[in-house]
């Protein structure tokens, strides 16, 4: 039989007359008394009048129906004086003949799911009332979706004149931008009469100026519920659209120069990215020679510029001009130059006077990519219609022209070493840096060559009748002497075998070995012979070429390139869950602007030390660029875990730190994706950190917040009209 003490919900019988027959403790719990006092009392007795009523007339309607009531709600009072709510239903007990002889009933105590529910409709209401102070302009429209009622302090300062707005469907609207907006998915969320949130169309101003608008709205329904139009709320998201836009310009510049080859399409391709995104029509890269003048090395025409201007734009790729008055201004100055009219700066007859000029460009920007003491050149953009100086994306243009500089000075600095190896190579064919031999044994048996620095460190008597493992000289790239060793024996020629070993100021010194046997009259192997060359200088080079290539020249930490690989890495080898913190600086901007460039290069280099000493041994931090940091913490266990070293880093990134002698201080926001939870790939690792990065900056800064915790609509935004990501990797 079973225990009904063991039963959560009350069970209780009573008599036809009302009194207790079976009570378990649950049910003495609810009712306030001791288990077993209320079994022979009448349920008067131990109730008060008013509920003592509503449990007859309850009774009476069960067993008149012969039908068990459905659940029931009420107050229960205890003697305690407190009471409980409680929800029931009601049951006939039945004899041996079928005839009723008592009720059963259960009772459920929903007091604390009722308070709750209150709590939560209480805490609703607070916060619809705080939303609506929020919202920029209230709007209304009728049944047919025409506007009929708009109020608010933006309202007419967005659309001018705000009358023409009254009486007009949204997107009949002159100067809507349709192909920025998904006008027929909207049609059918009106159409199907379903609540909208956040939606955003974009238009252009007479000025010419384009914004976005986001609109949430409810549908208004009469009495009778008959359909009577819209009301909802509108609010300018120009800024943060314009925000997100160069961000991912950003992003997005970078992830292209880091797997680039070349510079040439490279800076082509760069320089169409900002042109489309920032709609100017016109975009070039203007080198500077060491004479002093420029040569026009790259440009871009956008799909609006007519033919012939594009024309002549690629008739003068490779012109020079002779005297760069107005670009020699700027580069002097290392800093970007807009001109809202270039025509009120360029020499009447000059080249740039018929390039820009004659073919209707207006406003010009110019930005020089900075180069080891001098720019290496300057990016212009122009657009035919007068544009106003825009501080964002000058900022941005700032940090693209620094990615430029680097990635310019790499291509070089790869170019030179190409020649330098090529000089090399033809040099040591006609000459050794040193000779040696040895015999069947494998035993040194000569070393000679006036230029071999191996020959003239090293006695010849001292390396005679040695082995070259025993002078020191070790193998590299995984080989082993064994395996050449046995490669010798065998007869077998062995070709530009690295070796190392150091010198007596402790340097490792890099040699390439090549040799091949050596046979008797008969052709029985000899011994071996060969030659060896000095390749510390190759060596060397490599080394840096490939830390530039995988490391921030300014913290030395793991660059994108290089944390995505390591990233892979993960995803293909680890076994446990791993985690992605994307970290961005708060208040990075001031230092910046108050203290200079090298006060914020300095701060850059702590918080990438202080991060660093967060972390394990096996963990990775990266500086994806500008104040943007990137770690992969392995072994995960829990959200704990990962919450408490997102802690750690936010309480040592927020520490205040002197620079300059002055303290100042920056705070971490700290976006988390897990693997494989969150993306089981590089890139949407990257992206899901992004995102929640965004999500604890809008939040409310230094703080951290997971991908998974997200609202749906947070995760997967609205990303038409938007470039990809610039950590995407291709």
């Amino acid at each position: 039989m079973l225990d009904l003490d063991l039963l959560e919900d009350a069970y209780y019988e009573v008599d036809l007359k009302g009194r207790a027959l079976r009570m378990n403790a649950a049910a003495s719990e609810i009712l306030g008394y001791p288990p077993g006092e209320l079994i022979g009392k009448h349920y008067r007795e131990f109730m008060t009048a008013e509920v003592a009523d509503r449990v007859k007339e309850l009774f009476n309607s069960v067993y008149q129906s012969r039908q068990a009531s459905p659940p029931r709600e009420g107050v229960m009072s205890r003697p305690d004086g407190t009471s409980r709510r409680v929800e029931g239903s009601v049951s006939l007990i039945r004899g041996a003949d079928g005839e009723p002889v008592g009720f059963r009933g259960i009772l459920r105590d929903v007091t604390d799911r009722r308070q709750a529910e209150e709590a939560l409709r209480e805490s609703e209401e607070r916060f619809r009332a705080l939303t609506s102070l929020s919202t920029d302009w209230y709007w209304e429209q009728d049944a047919e979706f025409r506007m009929v009622r708009l109020e608010g302090r933006c309202s007419c300062q967005r659309y001018e004149p705000a009358c023409i707005v009254l009486g007009q469907r949204l997107w009949d609207l002159p100067g809507m931008l349709a192909d920025e907006t998904r006008w027929e998915e909207h049609q059918a969320t009106l159409a199907a009469r379903k609540p909208f949130r956040e939606f955003e169309y974009a238009y252009r101003s007479r000025s010419g100026k384009r914004y976005y608008i986001s609109t949430s709205g409810a549908p208004i329904f009469d009495a009778k519920g008959r359909f009577q139009g819209y009301r909802g709320t509108s609010r300018d998201v120009t800024q943060a659209r314009h925000e997100r836009r160069l961000l991912e310009l950003e992003h997005r510049v970078a992830h292209a120069l880091s797997l680039a080859t070349e510079w040439r399409p490279t800076l082509a391709a760069v320089i169409e990215a900002i042109s489309s995104s920032e709609e100017w029509d016109t975009g070039a890269y203007l080198e500077f020679l060491d004479d002093g003048r420029a040569r026009l090395q790259v440009s871009h025409c956008g799909p609006h510029v007519p033919e012939a201007t594009a024309a002549r734009y690629r008739m003068r790729i490779g012109t020079t001009i002779d005297r760069p008055v107005l670009l020699a201004e700027v580069a002097r100055a290392g800093s970007n130059r807009w001109i809202p009219d270039i025509a009120d700066v360029l020499e009447p007859g000059g080249v740039w006077r018929e390039l820009l000029v004659d073919t209707g460009e207006k406003t010009l920007l110019l930005v020089p990519i900075p180069g080891e003491g001098r720019p290496l050149g300057v990016l212009a953009f122009a657009s035919p219609a007068m544009r106003n100086p825009d501080e964002r994306l000058q900022r941005t243009m700032r940090v693209v022209a620094g990615q430029l500089g680097q990635f310019l000075r790499r291509m070089a600095a790869e170019r030179i070493l190409r020649e330098s190896e090529a000089r090399f190579r033809a040099l040591t064919h006609l000459s050794t840096d040193w000779y040696w031999e040895l015999d069947t044994r494998l035993r040194f048996s000569r070393i000679g060559g006036e230029r071999g620095d191996l020959a003239r460190s090293q006695a010849e008597g001292a390396a005679l009748g040695r082995h070259p493992w025993q002078i020191g000289l070790r193998m590299a790239g995984g080989r082993s002497w064994r395996e050449v060793a046995e490669a010798m024996r065998r007869g077998e020629p062995i070709r530009d075998v690295r070796v190392f070993r150091r010198d007596r100021q402790r340097n490792i010194v890099w040699y390439a070995i090549s040799g091949e046997p050596m046979t008797d009259e008969i052709g029985a192997l000899a011994g071996y012979r060969g030659i060896g060359r000095d390749i510390t200088d190759r060596m060397l080079a490599e080394q840096r070429i490939q830390r530039m290539a995988t490391h921030d020249s300014l913290t030395g930490l793991p660059n994108r390139v290089l944390f995505t690989e390591k990233l892979e890495q993960a995803i293909e080898t680890e076994t446990s869950p791993f985690a992605v913190l994307f970290i961005d600086l708060d208040g990075f901007k001031l230092v910046n602007d108050s203290l200079g460039h090298e006060a914020g290069d300095a701060l850059l280099r702590e918080i990438g030390s202080r991060i660093r000493g967060c972390l394990r041994s096996n963990d990775v931090v990266g500086r994806l660029g500008g104040d943007e940091f990137i770690v992969l913490v392995r072994d995960v266990v829990d959200r704990f875990e990962i919450g408490r070293v997102a802690g750690k880093i936010e309480a040592l990134v927020g520490h205040p730190l002197r620079i300059r002698g002055r303290s100042m201080k920056v705070t971490p926001s700290i976006g988390i994706a897990i693997h494989p939870d969150s993306a089981d790939t590089a890139a949407g690792l990257l992206r899901a950190s992004d995102l929640a990065m965004y999500e604890a900056k809008r939040a409310g800064k230094n703080r951290h917040a997971f991908f998974a915790d997200l609202q749906p609509g947070a995760a997967e935004p609205d990303l038409s009209g938007r470039m990809d990501r610039s950590w995407a990797p291709v």
